[in-house]
């Protein structure tokens, strides 16, 4: 029974995880903000959100959390 009830909890995980890949990247609405709060609401709100996913299982979620809330910079730059 156990084996089952994980079989179906892994294939729901992987059909919600998967929607995430394909979702279309959201309006930017961090460039709104000003430059000193663009990397805050990333560092604050997303890694949290994305480290909680990620060890549920939901690596695809993660990553679009995480991806999608980077703010626009020159590549290779980040926030130092």
């Amino acid at each position: 029974m156990f084996n089952r009830i994980k079989s179906t909890t892994k294939r729901l995980v992987n059909r919600i995880d998967g929607r995430f890949s394909q979702m279309p990247k959201p309006s930017d609405r961090l460039a709104r903000l000003p430059k000193r709060f663009q990397w805050t609401a990333h560092n604050l709100v997303a890694h949290p959100i994305s480290e909680v996913a990620y060890q549920c299982g939901f690596e695809n979620m993660s990553n679009y959390v995480h991806d999608r809330t980077v703010p626009r910079h020159t590549s290779g730059t980040g926030h130092g």
